[in-house]
């Protein structure tokens, strides 16, 4: 009896690959969202602190010196998290596209292998159907024989 062999099985492994590497890249896009969530927040720390400070010396006299170097530190601060929200909402847009890739690949698998198993299912069918032909025929050749034997 012949083999079980589906004609878009390199196609399917091809696609499992993919599949693979759609999910590293998902996994990675996530962490980076991950990495620029932990930034802002420690800007914002940050800029919390400065504003603590900043309300602590208010009706104390400063040298202009610290105050400039405060305003100075909070308008880093303040640039710096801007562009960390930036980079969030691009590193956002590269996990939804990420996501976005995975889930088609992942459909064309699962298309693939519900294809490769209709086709499996077929070739049973029909290996059962010859199995059983083969055993009709069997059975009405020894009929046959008990039959000549009789008369």
């Amino acid at each position: 009896m012949k083999r079980f062999q589906f004609s878009l099985h390199r196609l399917l492994q091809v696609k499992q690959l993919r599949e693979q590497l759609a999910e590293a890249q998902v996994a990675q896009a996530r962490r980076q969202v991950e990495l620029a969530h932990e930034q802002i927040a420690r800007l914002q720390v940050a800029l919390a602190e400065v504003a603590a400070r900043l309300e602590k010396a208010v009706g104390h006299t400063l040298g202009v010196e610290s105050w400039a170097g405060w305003f100075d530190q909070s308008n880093r601060l303040e640039r710096a998290l801007r562009l960390a929200e930036q980079h969030l909402a691009q590193a956002e847009q590269v996990l939804n596209q990420a996501i976005h890739t995975r889930t088609r690949i992942s459909t064309e698998v699962e298309t693939l292998d519900t294809l490769r198993q209709q086709h499996w299912e077929l070739f049973r069918q029909e290996a059962q159907r010859i199995e059983q032909d083969n055993l009709d025929e069997l059975g009405l050749r020894r009929w046959m024989q008990n039959q000549r034997k009789k008369h």
